[in-house]
This record gives structure tokens, sequence and C-alpha cells, in this order.
């Protein structure tokens, strides 16, 4: 795939390929209802890896109509611990008097076999929950956030909400390298394309910042 997202043709055998032979051998030794799930399996694979293949152009951000400050704040794993509610707040701080906006976006992270079946109701309880304890701990450090359920690939959701939240920070509390690789991956991904002020906090033990 090129940097746009976009199946080059020289990768195209290769992908029939990946998904034909499986699926024949699937038909030979489990019958014609194994070659489907299997072929459906591999394509919505491919699909996904498609759709996560992102190019690395700035993320474009809603124009700021004020002097408020803004802060879009990320979750892929949640604030439950003093130390790290901290610093979050840390983060957040307004650069000179100005009054605060906080954004929570926690995204809808589905297991594979969820998301296949269309059935994400138990991912968006979990991203609430992750929502409410967030807020609640920064609540405690006298900052007041809303909150807001995402897509399921958090640079996506924070592309999405940047279009309509005219942040001028963004914060991503993240899981640490071994525990969320997803989110350290997003954060990397961030701190290239962001065109405003990244900050990534490590909820937890370990934690650090750029």
């Amino acid at each position: 795939m090129d940097k746009g997202g976009i199946i080059k043709p020289i990768w195209l055998p290769l992908i029939v390929a990946i998904i034909v032979v499986p699926t024949v051998v699937a038909a030979v030794f489990g019958g014609p209802g194994l070659a489907i799930i299997v072929a459906l399996v591999l394509l919505i694979a491919v699909v996904a890896l498609a759709a996560r293949s992102r190019p690395k152009e700035p993320i474009e951000t809603a124009q700021q109509p004020d002097g408020t400050h803004r802060v879009l704040l990320a979750l892929t794993a949640p604030v439950e611990d003093a130390a790290s509610a901290e610093e979050v707040v840390r983060a957040a701080e307004a650069r000179g008097h100005r009054p605060t906006q906080i954004l929570a976006l926690a995204p809808t992270r589905p297991h594979f076999l969820d998301r296949w079946a269309s059935d994400v109701g138990e991912a968006q309880a979990e991203a609430r929950r992750q929502l409410d304890v967030t807020v609640a701990n920064l609540r405690r450090e006298h900052l007041d956030a809303r909150s807001e359920v995402g897509d399921s690939d958090v640079v996506l959701a924070i592309e999405d909400a940047l279009r309509e939240f005219p942040a001028d920070e963004v914060v991503l509390a993240t899981g640490s390298q071994e525990d969320d690789p997803e989110g350290a991956a997003a954060a990397r991904d961030l701190a290239e394309r962001l065109p405003i002020r990244f900050e990534h906090v490590v909820a937890g033990p370990a934690r650090y910042r750029r």
C-alpha cells in the first residue's frame, strides 16, 4: 500500500493469493462453510489494514473562534490514579490566564469478533466507563470536562473531533508501551502529524511526556 492507504497494483496478486489460497485449503479440508468463513475473515483483515494505512499529512484542526484554551483529552487507558490525573492537569494547564475547556474522548475499541458481528455495545460501555473514571478524577483536581465516545481508531477519533472542537492542544493518555502498544503507536503518529501542541501521558506508575 502507498502512503495514502491506496493498494498499489503490484500488491494485488499477493492480496488475491492471501485470500484465495487459504480459502481453497479450507474448502478442501472443511467444506464450503469453512471456506466462506475463512474468506470473510481474510477480506475483513485486508480492508481493516487498508483503512488503517493513513497518509502522514498534518491533521486539520478547526479554527479558534476566541481566546479560550481548548484541550482535547483522548484516552486509550483511563486516568484512574491521582498521579496520572495531576499529570493530565499539568499538561492541560492554560499558558497564561485564559478560560479552559476540555473535551475528553475515548475510542470504542471492540474485539475483532465483536466488530465482525457489529456488536459494539460492550465496547461503547467500556469507553464510557473510562471517560467517567477519568472525568471524576479530573474533577478532584478542580478540572472539569465534557466527554464523548469516538471512533474505534483513536487517531481517527481525534481527527474527527478536531474538525468540530477547535482545540489548541491535544493530550493523549495511554497505558505503557507493553500494556498498550496501540496507544503508544498512536502517540508517535500524533507527535508527527499534529500542527498544535501535543502531550503524551502514560497513565500509571511509569509516565512520560513530549
